[in-house]
This record gives structure tokens, C-alpha cells and sequence, in this order.
């Protein structure tokens, strides 16, 4: 394995962590705590999107992406169309206000 793919190994790894803080969160509320000192499920959001930018700098470090690879026009445009399919979501009565 050579640095980029462990990296990308590492980036894959870091959206599953994402995946797994966001069901927690879903299950058992945003501010539940998995045990005494633990970060709340919020935190733990928080945490893992962190390390994923992490992450993601380190990829750009390496030459592996481009290092304008943010953008806040798709970004944006993400917004919309997930703000759009929530609002058919509420009208089809699967999304409650």
C-alpha cells in the first residue's frame, strides 16, 4: 500500500465513523451520551467531521486532490437540492415539519 491509498483508506474510514456517530445520534437523540465523559452524539459529530477534513487536508498535502477542491457553489447547490427533496418529503407526508 502505498500513501495515497493509505489515506484513502484513512478517508473511508473517517465516513464510516460519520456514518456511525449520525445513526447513534438518530437512535438515541442528539445529545445522548454513550457513557459517563464520553462526548455527546452532537460532539462525536462533530469530532468525526473534523477528522475526515483532516483527513482531506492531508490528501491535498500529498498532491492525491486538488487542493481548490472545496466549492461553495456545489456545495450550495447540495443545499438546495436537499432542502428541495425534504419539502417533497413533507408533502408526501414521510418528513414531519
Amino acid at each position: 500500500m502505498n500513501i495515497p491509498e493509505h489515506l484513502l483508506t484513512c478517508l473511508a474510514e473517517e465516513g464510516g465513523e460519520i456514518t456511525q456517530a449520525a445513526t447513534k445520534a438518530l437512535r438515541f437523540g442528539l445529545l445522548d451520551y454513550p457513557h459517563e465523559g464520553a462526548p455527546n452524539n452532537t460532539e462525536q459529530i462533530v469530532a468525526e467531521l473534523n477528522d475526515l477534513l483532516g483527513v482531506a487536508r492531508l490528501l491535498v498535502a500529498r498532491g492525491v486532490l486538488p487542493p481548490d477542491w472545496q466549492s461553495e457553489d456545489k456545495q450550495k447547490a447540495k443545499m438546495v437540492k436537499v432542502t428541495n427533496s425534504m419539502g417533497y418529503a413533507q408533502s408526501l407526508g414521510t418528513l414531519q415539519p
